[in-house]
């Protein structure tokens, strides 16, 4: 069993770090979704939405996800089931707007990725 490792502040302040980190990501990917979608139609063929993030957009976007997710549990040194645990303690003891945002694009990104496979 995990110990409650971080405070409600730091944790509301890591998921909100991790909120805007993934956000910036997403409009980086987004970007070069379309980039890559102008080249292909460049050379004259095409590629339809599913294919170009299950192919290009996604896997990149799965490993920057992994190094938000990583630096940041580094910077307020706890693991990823100590970082959970401290989430699911505060989202059940109250309304914490930041947290619970952060856990429904997890969840969101958890079903896009099995509707992707």
């Amino acid at each position: 069993m995990s110990l409650l490792v971080l405070s409600e502040s730091d944790t509301e302040k890591l998921m909100s770090s991790l909120l805007e980190k993934v956000k910036l990501a997403a409009v980086r990917y987004a970007r070069g979704a379309d980039s890559i979608r102008q080249q292909i139609q460049a050379s004259g063929q095409a590629i339809d939405d599913k294919q170009l993030l299950s192919q290009y957009i996604l896997p990149h976007f799965e490993i920057a996800l992994t190094e938000i997710q990583q630096q940041l549990f580094q910077e307020y040194d706890v693991d990823e089931e100590e970082a959970k645990f401290c989430v699911d303690h505060f989202i059940k003891a109250g309304n914490n707007n930041k947290i619970g945002e952060v856990l429904k694009i997890e969840y969101n990104f958890i079903n896009f990725m099995r509707f992707k496979n």
